[in-house]
């Protein structure tokens, strides 16, 4: 989560340095989000009002209009994350950098019942029970290669060519998706591998220790989200 910038007013007078106001200010940065419903056949759908968005545990938080757009202040220049709520659809968990001069999001939700069907093909419960979810995404799409959760447990699976999740492939099929259902709360870094090369975060992910890396955060009940350029 992002750590608060501090700037302190300091007075030096007859060589006597008296400290006569340290006030804490958050540079924050807008992130404007434009969010829409996930199609799973088309891939995406229509606008999505109502959708709450908050910086991860505190208030400051936005709701999606009636074009599905908002913008959230968060802070600049370093690691923050945010969650994404709407009745009806599965929540998610992002980690990013928002630069100083601020960015755009382009979202899509998937509904509850969608990843309920799609746990109940892995054997994972829905809601889940203690745990949350990673997803990884790739740009382009790129069929073999790999994810693997380096510092933790979860269930790995990857999407076939319908997007359905699957326990039995060892990588990624056309589509370029996967991740791990029942992983515990916590931080996590994961490595692309197989096929892949030079993958770096592209705006949901935060950057691992070492290159074809990423790193997310797990919280109960939702869907952390990764998603890489590879080149």
């Amino acid at each position: 989560m992002g750590r608060s910038i501090l700037r302190c007013a300091c007075v030096c007078a007859l060589g006597v340095v008296g400290l006569v106001g340290c006030q804490e200010v958050v540079v924050t940065a807008p992130l404007t989000f434009s969010i829409g419903d996930w199609d799973p056949a088309a891939g995406t759908g229509e606008v999505l009002d109502g959708v709450r968005v908050c910086e991860l545990g505190t208030g400051n938080c936005e709701v999606t209009d009636a074009n599905g757009r908002t913008t959230l202040d968060l802070p600049a220049d370093q690691e923050t994350s945010y969650t994404l709520d709407r009745e009806g659809y599965a929540s998610y968990l992002e980690s990013t950098v928002v630069p100083a001069g601020g960015s755009m999001a382009t979202r899509f939700m998937a509904t509850g019942q969608y990843i309920a069907d799609m746990h109940k093909l892995v054997n994972s419960p829905y809601p889940m029970e203690g745990t949350g979810a990673i997803h990884v995404g790739l740009s382009p799409d790129l069929a073999g290669v790999t994810f693997t959760l380096l510092n933790g447990a979860g269930k790995a699976y990857y999407l076939d060519e319908e997007r359905n999740f699957r326990l039995d492939l060892t990588g990624t099929t056309s589509t370029g998706g996967g991740g791990f259902t029942e992983v515990s709360p916590g931080e996590y870094q994961i490595e692309i591998g197989g096929t892949a090369v030079n993958c770096q975060p592209s705006g949901v992910g935060w950057a691992g220790d070492s290159t074809n890396t990423v790193r997310v955060l797990v919280r109960e009940g939702y869907r952390s989200r990764a998603a890489l350029l590879c080149f």
